[in-house]
């Protein structure tokens, strides 16, 4: 058994060594469908992130009139609002923890030649569920408007309507380009692996006569394979890891270590189901065709 699993690792190296030209050029390709497929499992995890249903997407931000600047008129418009329905919670952010939000977002130095503060008081206000769709959520900021003390009040509008309108169609453009991309490196591996073997005719002529297995005959093939498209998947995690350093840099709020160890993961596992499938299939049509 250990002869034989030392035989078929050596066939699998030594066909990715019989053509060097194939090979590069079978890794070259698997690594631009690798890359091009990290960042379309990227987009996708992204897209389906993106829905009026955050908790944080349908956020009003409603601002107090400077009149209303005494504790008894903030608790007044606190209870106001507090009776409209719709409303999850009611957050009071004051001027000086609006000033503070404001230096950690930007850069302090833009207010630190001013007097005074010039940031409102503001409630932060979470609606419930049925009120963060686009139109719902219009609804209930016009109710926030008409409450006495409230000067200016503003939500997530051009977010909340982009995911409505677009949302679908780009997840329905992802899946086909996903599936374009899994029948191109299908296509791929099984070009490989069929020159492969058709370079080495005799040598699975020779199995066959020797009275090998189909199992056994493949196994080389589908090893082969196997390597090809891990080594071409590392090209996608080196794009993966790239596109998570930019993430991070433009966008640092932005949680992608969870995800991006889960792209390394499915990409790794995509491509080698696919070399493996494709492989065996490729490989099996190939032992019974020349059968005779």
């Amino acid at each position: 058994m250990r002869y034989q699993l030392a035989y078929l690792v050596k066939e699998a190296f030594r066909g990715l060594f019989y053509s060097p030209f194939l090979t590069a050029t079978s890794f070259l390709t698997i690594g631009i469908c690798a890359a091009v497929l990290s960042v379309l499992l990227l987009g996708m995890q992204m897209a389906l992130s993106l829905t009026p249903e955050r908790p944080e997407a349908g956020i009003i931000q409603a601002y107090l009139k400077d009149s209303y600047s005494s504790p008894d008129s903030i608790q007044s418009v606190e209870k106001n609002l507090a009776r409209l329905s719709g409303i999850d919670s009611i957050h009071f952010i004051s001027k000086d923890s609006a000033l503070s939000e404001f230096k950690q977002d930007f850069d302090s130095e833009m207010v630190s030649f001013l007097d005074a503060n010039p940031l409102p008081a503001s409630f932060r206000i979470l609606p419930a569920q049925e009120y963060q769709g686009a139109s719902t959520n219009k609804v209930l900021l016009n109710r926030v408007l008409r409450i006495p003390g409230i000067e200016e009040a503003s939500n997530n509008a051009m977010y909340l309507a982009w995911i409505e309108q677009w949302r679908v169609p780009s997840l329905l453009v992802a899946v086909f380009l996903f599936f374009f991309i899994v029948g191109s490196m299908a296509v791929i591996v099984r070009n490989a692996v069929k020159l492969s073997l058709y370079a080495r005719k005799s040598l699975v002529d020779n199995m066959k006569y020797c009275g090998a297995s189909e199992a056994f005959i493949t196994a080389p093939f589908l090893m082969e394979s196997l390597l090809l498209a891990l080594a071409g998947s590392s090209v996608g995690a080196i794009t993966a890891w790239g596109l998570k350093q930019i993430c991070s840099l433009l966008l640092p709020g932005l949680a992608l270590s969870g995800v991006w160890k889960w792209n390394l993961f499915l990409l790794f596992a995509i491509t080698s189901f696919i070399a493996c499938v494709t492989s065996f299939r490729t490989v099996r049509q190939f032992i019974r065709e020349t059968r005779g």
